[in-house]
């Protein structure tokens, strides 16, 4: 299980990262275009919640892990 979650740790929080830098360049390229700025929010707030869901990770393989037993 501990396997599981640093694995599932690392894909959410490289994925969360790849979503911030996409959402950083999307919100400095937009000058202003009101449809860019609201993709560039918008790929900010993946990335938060991809940062949450690895935060919370361990809980869910604990209590995943728990359930099976």
């Amino acid at each position: 299980m501990d396997n599981i979650r640093v694995w599932l740790i690392g894909i959410l929080a490289a994925v969360a990262t790849f979503f911030l830098t996409v959402g950083g360049l999307r919100y400095i390229a937009a000058n202003g275009d009101p449809g860019e700025t609201e993709k560039a929010k918008s790929a900010l707030k993946s990335a938060a919640i991809g940062y949450a869901l690895a935060l919370l990770a361990p809980l869910f393989v604990t209590i995943v892990g728990q359930w099976v037993r």
